[in-house]
C-alpha cells in the first residue's frame, strides 16, 4: 500500500486578532486603505464600521485641504454625502437608490426637486477599483490562495479573469465580516463571490501563452505598460474597534445636493476668481 501526502504549511504569522464584532458576528472598526496610481494620483481611505452602519472618508494628497465621504446608517433609505474644504464643511442626503445608481453607472447625480429628474455629470464618488467588473458578466476565478497580507495572516487572495487582457487580484479576509447592506453600497462593484470588503487590489497582464507574431508582442507590451497605469488600492491598516464613531464631519452645514453640487463645482467667474486660472480640478465626488 502507499500514501501520498501533500505536505501544507499553515501560516501563524500576523497581528489581526479576533476582531470586534457586533451581536451578529459584523465587524466594528476602522480600516485604511491607500488608493494610487503611477501617475502620482494618491488618496487614503478610511473606513468605520459600528456593525450596523458605515462612514467612508477620502482625503486626496494632492489636496490636502479636501475631503469628501459617505455615511450610511442601516435600514436608512437615503446615505448622507459629506464634501469638506478648508476646514468647511457641507452634507447633503441623497436617495439610496439615486446613490447606487450613481455608482454602480459611474455616474454623478444631480437631484432636480422640481422636476423630479436626475441630470448626471462628472466623475462617480467611489467604487471605479472595478470598473473592468462588468456585473452582468462573469468573472472567472483562476485560483484562491491563502495569502498573508501585511502581517495579517488570516486573508485570501482570489485572482480574476477579466476583460480588457487583464488580471486582477483581489485580497480580503473572512474574519472581517460586513453587512451585505453595506457592502452593496460602498462595493457596489466588486465581484460577487467576495462577501466582504476588499482589502487590497491590483491589477497585472497575465503571461502570454504560444508562439506570438511581432504584432502580438507589441500589442502584448502596450497592454503590459496601460495595466501599470491603472489604480491600485492597498491595505494600510486595520483597527478592530468596539468603540468606533460614525459621524459626520464637525459643524457641517446641511444642503441640498443641487447647492452642494454648486459648492463642489463652482460657476467659471468665480472659479476665475479663487483660484486665479480658472484651474478646474475634477475630484471623486458628488
Amino acid at each position: 500500500m502507499i500514501i501520498s501526502c501533500k505536505k501544507t504549511e499553515q501560516s501563524t504569522a500576523g497581528n489581526l486578532k479576533e476582531p470586534f464584532k457586533d451581536s451578529e458576528g459584523y465587524f466594528k472598526g476602522i480600516i485604511k486603505l491607500e488608493e494610487k496610481d503611477v501617475l502620482g494620483t494618491h488618496s487614503d481611505i478610511v473606513l468605520t464600521f459600528n456593525g450596523n452602519d458605515v462612514k467612508r472618508e477620502v482625503t486626496e494628497k494632492l489636496f490636502k485641504n479636501i475631503s469628501y465621504g459617505m455615511i450610511y446608517r442601516k435600514g436608512n433609505d437615503s446615505v448622507d454625502y459629506f464634501y469638506t474644504k478648508d476646514q468647511k464643511s457641507w452634507h447633503t442626503s441623497i436617495a439610496k437608490k439615486d446613490f447606487q445608481k450613481w455608482v454602480q453607472e459611474l455616474e454623478k447625480p444631480i437631484i432636480d426637486p422640481e422636476n423630479m429628474g436626475t441630470s448626471l455629470t462628472g466623475q462617480p464618488p467611489f467604487g471605479i477599483i472595478f470598473q473592468y467588473f462588468d456585473s452582468s458578466g462573469k468573472n472567472v476565478v483562476s485560483t484562491i490562495t491563502s495569502s498573508p497580507l501585511k502581517n495579517y495572516s488570516t486573508v485570501k487572495c482570489e485572482t480574476f479573469l477579466v476583460p480588457d487582457d487583464k488580471s486582477c487580484n483581489v485580497w480580503y479576509s473572512d474574519a472581517i465580516k460586513i453587512r451585505p447592506e453595506i457592502l452593496e453600497i460602498i462595493e457596489h462593484n466588486q465581484p460577487k463571490s467576495i462577501k466582504t470588503l476588499a482589502l487590497q487590489v491590483e491589477y497585472f497582464s497575465p503571461k502570454s501563452a504560444g508562439e506570438k507574431n511581432a504584432l502580438d508582442k507589441v500589442f502584448d507590451k502596450m497592454n503590459k505598460v496601460l495595466v501599470k497605469t491603472d489604480k491600485k488600492i492597498h491595505l494600510n491598516d486595520i483597527n478592530s474597534n468596539h468603540q468606533a464613531s460614525i459621524d459626520l464631519p464637525k459643524n457641517s452645514e446641511k444642503v441640498s445636493p443641487q447647492s452642494l453640487n454648486e459648492i463642489i463645482y463652482p460657476a467659471e467667474q468665480n472659479e476665475g476668481k479663487s483660484s486665479g486660472g480658472g484651474h478646474h480640478h475634477h475630484h471623486d465626488i458628488f
